[in-house]
């Protein structure tokens, strides 16, 4: 898999991710102290984020940081609405 193709992948996941939630790229943005651009240059692939955004985004998701880069896996969706319910309080 190239860069390219990698940023594309796990991107998307992101995205995904986010969309299950029902997140908008504002509230992902705030919650990890990323700017909503940044978010959304991610979720295009257009951006490699750095080991720290990626660390803020996976503490908004609960979820350790090799759940976005296995990108077969399944990530338990009960988790994730468990730990966002969590964090918007």
């Amino acid at each position: 898999m190239t860069n390219e193709q990698l940023c594309k992948t796990f991107g998307k996941r992101i995205r995904e991710i986010r969309k299950f939630l029902e997140m908008t790229q504002k509230e992902l943005a705030k919650y990890a102290k990323i700017s909503v651009s940044t978010i959304n240059r991610i979720e295009q692939g257009k951006y490699e984020p750095s080991i720290q955004a990626i660390i803020k985004i996976n503490s908004v998701f609960g979820i350790e940081a090799n759940d976005l880069f296995y990108f077969d896996r399944q990530i338990g969706k009960d988790i994730l609405k468990k730990t966002y319910i969590i964090f918007k309080k």
